[in-house]
């Protein structure tokens, strides 16, 4: 059974011109679109802007609704999950965004922003929570002590390390990476994109990496998807 089965999946948003009087048009974002993702695998998905790539991680995240088709991850429908079932889908996908900064509480130290999340799924002591952190950010290439910075103190690519860092503090099954790197200068996403290759290799974990950047998607992945906004017309 794949880890994640996107089936015949169809998503639209309403578009409103000239006030509320005119009756609403919709701008369809994906048309019967499928994929699968496989556990331990790394599925890059490249498109051009525009081409659906964003709706798509945010479907599969369940924090947006499709209009037709299903989404399955381990054998549960992403939009029909509840209760503890749902809870758990929250544990095992985790996403790292393109923009590294405003995903980051300013008003936050690093250290909280990583933590957050593992107090609210898991009984751990402050003193666990605080070496958790520790061993996360030296995961990622940072150090315990970058735990009292707060993110206005730290550069793009080590916000970067501390958005990944939080991502995999609850060690998930699915990480979905949409355009991690891509506002990074190309030192730095290469350090990143390594860095993302070392932690897979590490604790197996699958990714969906969007991007439209070849090079980088061929790079990481296993089998590239593409897709074509023209296709939906």
């Amino acid at each position: 059974m794949s880890l994640l089965v996107v089936n015949c999946v169809t998503k639209s948003y309403p578009l409103r011109r000239g006030g509320w009087s005119v009756k609403p048009k919709h701008v369809l974002a994906l048309q019967r679109f499928s994929l699968r993702v496989e556990a331990g695998s790394c599925v890059g998905l490249v498109g051009s802007s525009g081409s659906g790539k964003s709706t798509l991680a945010r479907l599969i995240l369940g924090l947006d609704h499709p209009d037709e088709g299903q989404i399955l991850f381990e054998g549960v429908d992403v939009h029909r999950a509840g209760g503890t079932v749902r809870q758990q889908l929250r544990r095992d996908m985790q996403i790292v965004f393109q923009d590294c900064w405003s995903a980051l509480n300013p008003r936050w130290t690093v250290g909280r922003s990583i933590v957050e999340p593992i107090r609210n799924f898991e009984k751990r002591t402050e003193h666990e929570q605080a070496l958790r952190v520790e061993e996360l950010l030296e995961l990622t290439g940072l150090h315990g002590c970058d735990r009292h910075k707060y993110p206005h103190q730290m550069s793009g690519g080590q916000l970067q390390r501390v958005n990944i860092a939080r991502a995999i503090a609850l060690h998930p099954k699915l990480l979905v990476l949409d355009e991690a790197v891509s506002s990074l200068d190309r030192i730095v996403q290469v350090q990143i994109l390594n860095l993302l290759r070392e932690l897979q290799a590490r604790f197996g974990m699958a990714y969906l990496f969007i991007s439209h950047d070849r090079e980088a998607v061929h790079f990481m992945a296993d089998r590239v998807v593409t897709m074509d906004k023209e296709a939906r017309s």
